[in-house]
């Protein structure tokens, strides 16, 4: 299939025709899910891209349902009071501070047998990471609407995985809060109590992902899933090792490594594995939230979307009969 040079007319906008070749097959299937995969990609950079007074957790949660329900996809828009009965004092302390009350998001879609064993998609939902008390710096805090880069992404992989109708069970995981100072903000020095009793000490209300992330990742292990994929955002030391070339991954799983490098190639959205040393115990998952619109010439300045469309590619592969990894049963 060719595309000829997009042409305008006055009071018209551009267009764009496609055609094949005599006698050449034309890939309408392929076509089809290069749109499904763009379109999610560019959902996620439009929940990115909306300033934090207008996409609060609440907004978030109502955007969520108005997208997804009538693409095939469950939500379960979960409140506070929920979480704590979960025992969710983590994710509880970040939110605190703020007038917004924190929500939790379920999504599921079933594309196989409910006996199947989903993958669980996790995404860090901060929707204004201010640092809370540790308070970032002037120049930091214009991007930090985009820290619920990690819920976006969710959200446009679940609508993508659904439109192409993938034969595979979803479980999405988003939690919802903002972190900000106010008279209720978690201090320094502070304890909480995690999802599975363990308590944790803050060192930095500034690193509120990992607080955000732990109850929902223990939450994940009662779907008993064949794997979890966790998307964080990025962090600064991250963006100084890769900058935009590459989002990083961490993963104890060597066949599940190859399987998203594999579909990073195939996407050109590249990926890059850290180690899980000790050593670097304390570096976030992440993806890479903003782009200089120099890199990738069809992202413009701004929020890039990514790893969206290698994470739907990554899905789509381990339901390959010939390339899917070995998980667990």
């Amino acid at each position: 299939m060719l595309a000829a040079p997009a042409t305008t007319s006055p009071g018209y906008p551009a267009s764009l025709d496609l055609y094949a070749r005599k006698n050449e097959v034309c890939d309408l299937e392929g076509w089809r899910i290069g749109l499904q995969k763009a379109a999610a990609q560019n959902l996620t950079r439009q929940l990115q891209e909306m300033p934090s007074n207008l996409l609060t957790p609440t907004a978030f949660a109502q955007n969520v349902v108005e997208v997804l329900c009538k693409s095939g996809v469950n939500v379960e828009v979960k409140v506070e009071g929920w979480a704590e009965s979960q025992s969710m004092h983590a994710f509880l302390a970040v939110g605190k501070a703020s007038c917004e009350p924190p929500i939790f998001l379920g999504l599921s879609y079933y594309g196989t047998c409910a006996e199947e064993r989903p993958i669980v998609l996790v995404g860090q939902g901060v929707t204004y990471d201010a640092g809370g008390l540790c308070l970032k710096e002037k120049h930091e805090l214009f991007h930090m609407r985009g820290d619920m880069t990690g819920a976006a992404v969710v959200v446009a992989c679940c609508r993508a995985v659904a439109g192409l109708r993938l034969p595979v069970n979803i479980r999405g995981l988003i939690p919802l809060c903002e972190n900000v100072v106010g008279c209720n903000s978690v201090r320094t020095g502070d304890m909480v109590e995690s999802m599975n009793g363990k308590t944790i000490e803050i060192q930095c209300t500034d690193h509120e992902d990992v607080l955000v992330l732990a109850d929902a990742l223990l939450y994940a292990q009662n779907f008993c899933p064949k794997c979890i994929i966790d998307v964080g955002t990025c962090s600064g030391y991250m963006r100084q090792a890769l900058d935009e070339s590459a989002a990083g991954v961490f993963t104890n799983s060597e066949i599940l490594w190859q399987q998203i490098k594999h579909a990073s190639m195939h996407t050109g959205d590249r990926v890059w594995r850290f180690p899980l040393w000790k050593y670097y115990s304390k570096a976030d998952a992440t993806n890479v939230m903003v782009t200089k619109g120099f890199e990738y010439e069809y992202l413009r300045k701004g929020m890039a979307g990514r790893p969206t469309r290698t994470l739907v590619e990554f899905i789509a592969l381990t339901i390959c009969k010939d390339t899917a990894p070995r998980l667990a049963k």
